[in-house]
């Protein structure tokens, strides 16, 4: 029930002290789909134009985060920066906008569908 996904992500950020939190819907054969959670007052419009962003375009196989995260597809929330070099965090193009908007480091989950679609749900720093 899609209508119930951001209040999920509210209630889920609510409890880990995340400014933001996100699902994905993730395939090779089409364009990203995706929910936001509400907005933190800190961060609003400026994330919210970056999440359009994204789901808008390919960034997301441009972005060697995303990428690790599919490759890897963690059944339980990892620290995403765990796992990247410090290079790869520095020059990752959605992390570079994430952090000109104040986010910091994420957390990350992926689920596998049978379909062969990966979702992934993240949650963000402030």
């Amino acid at each position: 029930m899609p209508e119930l996904w951001g209040d999920t992500l509210e209630a889920a950020g609510s409890l880990s002290g995340s400014a933001t939190g996100a699902i994905f819907l993730l395939s090779a054969d089409s364009l990203v789909r995706g929910r936001l959670s509400d907005v933190s007052p800190v961060h609003g419009n400026s994330i919210r134009s970056l999440f359009d962003e994204f789901v808008a375009s390919d960034a997301w196989k441009l972005s060697d985060a995303v990428q690790r995260m599919c490759s890897m597809q963690p059944a339980s929330f990892v620290q995403v920066e765990d796992f990247l070099t410090a290079e790869e965090v520095e020059n990752d193009p959605v992390r570079i906008q994430l952090r000109a908007a104040g986010i910091g480091a994420h957390v990350c989950s992926a689920v596998a569908m049978l379909s062969g679609e990966l979702v992934t749900f993240a949650f963000n720093g402030g």
